[in-house]
């Protein structure tokens, strides 16, 4: 099963993002104490934050606004979800009691203060996807909303011809609703390019408080132009092999780049059966590497073992040279009997961390001298 941004959308807003948390085998009946309470102590900090004030005018909420209004939907008649969120904080300092599950996409929605919505993977008809509402999705009354009726051209969270949220991120419908029997929820952090960094960090955020404190399985997804689609359902073996991955090369890693880009390369290595190569450049400028090159060098031996090649390329020509790159001046030049004697350290120190039998050393004298 797929979750899919139809193209005609992305004509209206290029740079739609969305982020998606999959939660598999949620336990969505019982009440978590500590969720519960992260969310209540978010509600009165934004609560003392927002004294009373309308949030429409926070600068976050006017990338939510604007896409509205791309979409063709008045922000004032129908403002995001997020926002209404926060104008019931304000107003009253309390949310309704949910789920714990719906409590923890709340939580998340609040602290970053972007859509997170939560979808039943089990209830769909088919894909749920994000596009424009046609003539036949019309025809199904329940996707009407107190009078409201649907029109074709509405920008919708839909499955099949049943929507599950109206004008993209205002109101979700009857069918839309999580209930406590959920076991498989897929919950949508909705954005743009313009946040995407928050977008990963609630994504991931998210996805550590459900595997925590649900014992559930988890995965992040981010959809976006280039990456229309994923895929929300079970998954077969090849692919919990490399979610599983994802998490080893991710665990502790304050950057990284698209997790779609980093999956595509791995299904990629899988099909032609070969390894990542990893790089990593150290320059020869002392006679021993830092105790902060152990970082980087144990998340090279987890991706090693987990199959994985990796390069050691010594910078034993720009030693010679004083590369000044990152730094404000340039380096004391070295001879290169200087040079290969620091390289000999650094790897005899590289090796007690990396697994020499899975890399190989290069010397970037190799094609600059």
């Amino acid at each position: 099963m797929k979750f899919r941004i139809d193209e005609k959308v992305f004509e209206k807003v290029p740079e739609l993002t969305i982020g998606l948390v999959v939660a598999e085998g949620i336990d969505n009946t019982k009440s978590v104490e500590k969720v519960d309470t992260m969310l209540a102590r978010e509600v009165q900090k934004l609560y003392g934050e927002l004294n009373g004030e309308n949030p429409k005018n926070l600068p976050e909420l006017a990338l939510y606004q604007n896409t509205l209004k791309a979409l063709g939907i008045n922000p004032n008649k129908h403002p995001a979800s997020i926002e209404a969120l926060l104008l019931r904080v304000s107003k009253k300092g309390e949310l309704p009691t949910l789920t714990s599950a719906v409590n923890a996409g709340n939580f998340v929605s609040l602290k970053y203060r972007m859509p997170v919505g939560a979808h039943d993977i089990d209830s769909l008809d088919g894909d749920l996807c994000v596009r424009l509402a046609e003539e036949s999705d019309c025809e199904n009354k329940a996707n009407d909303l107190e009078g409201d009726a649907l029109t074709a051209g509405e920008p919708v969270y839909i499955s099949g011809n049943s929507v599950r949220t109206r004008r993209y991120i205002w109101r979700q419908t009857e069918a839309g609703r999580l209930d406590g029997s959920a076991k498989n929820i897929v919950f949508p952090i909705d954005g743009s390019a313009k946040n995407a960094a928050e977008i990963d960090k609630a994504a991931e955020e998210l996805c550590s408080i459900l595997t925590e404190n649900f014992k559930c399985e988890a995965r992040v997804l981010i959809l976006d132009r280039e990456h229309p689609e994923g895929n929300i359902g079970k998954l077969t073996e090849d692919e919990i092999e490399i979610e599983n991955t994802i998490k080893i090369m991710l665990k502790g890693v304050a950057e990284h780049t698209n997790i779609a880009d980093i999956r595509t390369k791995l299904q990629h290595a899988k099909a032609e059966g070969r390894p990542l190569n990893i790089k990593l450049g150290l320059d020869p400028s002392a006679p021993d590497i830092h105790l902060g090159h152990s970082v980087v060098l144990r998340k090279i031996r987890q991706l090693q073992d987990l199959g994985h090649h990796a390069t050691i390329i010594i910078g034993d020509y720009t030693g010679r040279i004083g590369d000044p790159t990152g730094k404000s001046a340039t380096r004391k030049q070295l001879t290169e009997e200087q040079v290969m004697a620091n390289a000999k350290t650094y790897t005899d120190q590289v090796f007690k961390i990396v697994d020499r039998s899975k890399a190989d050393v290069r010397f970037n004298s190799e094609w600059l001298a």
